[in-house]
């Protein structure tokens, strides 16, 4: 695991926690390093990070603390940006408006932060009720674009 001296855990953990409460209703408090509680049961927890990258977080949204392993939803994002924690920021915007907004569809239920797609939709999977977050594309050279080129074609994700 490589640390970053310049952007400790407890500084991403303080970003995180105003990003969740700039971007989401609900009290979001750092309870330690790593782990911002929020309204109810949920929280989001920064897991431990083996990439070697200073801008990359795996993100654990915990829907009930009292029962982790089965209500957590884990995933992970990079940032790209030349200051440390403008990349944090950067990863944690991504995770917001992709993961993030269809973990909070998931139990808000307004239809604002994520599409929803019932079990029949042709765009959904089959036999269930699909939730799906915005799609962001990053990178470089012909993949990123060939990503972007679908992204314009298909911008309701079909």
């Amino acid at each position: 695991m490589t640390t970053d001296p310049e952007i400790s855990l407890a500084a991403k953990t303080e970003l995180l926690a105003m990003a969740l409460r700039e971007a989401r209703e609900g009290d979001w408090t750092v309870t330690e390093p790593g782990f911002v509680r929020g309204p109810g049961s949920t929280a989001v927890a920064i897991r431990p990070d083996d990439s070697g990258t200073p801008s990359h977080l795996d993100l654990e949204f915990i829907l009930n603390v009292d029962r982790r392993k089965e209500t957590a939803i884990v995933d992970c994002v990079t940032g790209v940006a030349k200051d440390p924690s403008d990349a944090v920021r950067h990863a944690i915007f991504q995770w917001l408006q992709t993961t993030g907004a269809a973990v909070f569809e998931l139990f808000e239920r307004r239809g604002e932060a994520a599409g929803h797609f019932p079990h029949d939709d042709p765009f959904g999977v089959p036999g269930w009720h699909t939730i799906g977050g915005n799609t962001l594309g990053w990178g470089y050279g012909a993949t990123d674009l060939a990503v972007r080129d679908w992204m314009v074609a298909n911008p309701q994700g079909r």
